[in-house]
Parts: structure tokens; sequence; C-alpha cells
């Protein structure tokens, strides 16, 4: 496998390498719906909505072309503002192997210091991975929360098949 990155990295193309970042600011609403599609339904449109604006351009424009200082500071402002993180990344469709090991699963992690509950969900290989990271003081039972993020899914998904 990185005989293959070393490769394709050698040969010119228009890929582009390297991480680039942006993100959304997205509300969550505290709705009731009897459905549990509509959940999906609401986010879907509002992140249609956030994908045809160029705020994470933006976000990434600003990040590089602003002082080094200024960036810190204004990440800093939103960091310490958000009680809630999410992210959502999309795997490998099939199980792949790195250095000639197999890779049984991917979890992602972050360290955050002022967010109260950070989440990412990453599906690999068909399965998905749900990692909580709450703090104490807003979350008491975080496997009690992950069981409820988990039991809501499967709703969904029962939903989605009817």
């Amino acid at each position: 496998m990185l005989k293959n990155l070393a490769i394709n990295m050698k040969n010119p193309t228009q890929a582009k390498w390297g991480n680039k970042l942006g993100f959304w600011l997205f509300p969550l609403p505290m709705v009731h719906y009897e459905d549990p599609l509509d959940y999906c339904r609401t986010t879907r449109s509002t992140a249609r909505i956030k994908k045809s604006s160029f705020e994470s351009s933006l976000t990434f424009a600003l990040a590089t072309s602003l002082a080094t200082k200024l960036v810190e500071y204004i990440a800093n402002k939103i960091n310490t503002s958000t009680t809630l993180g999410f992210s959502n990344l999309i795997g490998p469709a099939d199980e792949i192997e790195f250095c000639d090991n197999h890779v049984t699963h991917i979890i992602p992690t972050a360290y955050v210091n002022h967010t109260s509950i950070v989440m990412h969900f990453i599906s690999y290989s068909g399965k998905g991975k749900l990692v909580a990271l709450v703090s104490d003081h807003v979350v008491p039972d975080p496997q009690q929360l992950c069981s409820d993020c988990t039991d809501a899914l499967h709703r969904m998904k029962e939903a989605a098949h009817k």
C-alpha cells in the first residue's frame, strides 16, 4: 500500500495533497418527531443548504490568509463556545491492510479542552463505530448516551427499511 502511495505521489496528477480543514456551525434543534426519519430529513435539508454555501471553504481560506495568532484566537473562541462537536467520517468500504497488517477497525479520537461533548462516527467495511468524549459534569453516564445514540440509529434504520 505504501509503495502504491509513493508511486502516486511521484507521478504528476491534478490531485491535491495535504489536509484541508473547514467546518460548519450547524444548529441542532431540540425537537421530538414521531417518525425517526424526520430527524434525518431535517438534518439533510440543513446540510444541503450548508454544502451549497461557502462556509467551509471560507473558513479554510480565512485560516490560510490571516495571521496565525488571529486564527488561533478565533478558533479558541469558537471551541470555547461550542457545546457539542460531531464528526462523521466515511472509511474504506472494503477491509484494508497497512504494512501487511490487517486493519480490523478504525477509531477516531480528539483531545478537546473546552467542548462538553465530542462525538465521532465512522463507517468502515460495513460496520459503524461511535466514539464519544464527554465531560463528567455534563453527562454523568456516557455509556447511556452511546446506548441512546445506538438505539436511535437502529430505529432510523428500521424506519428506512419499512
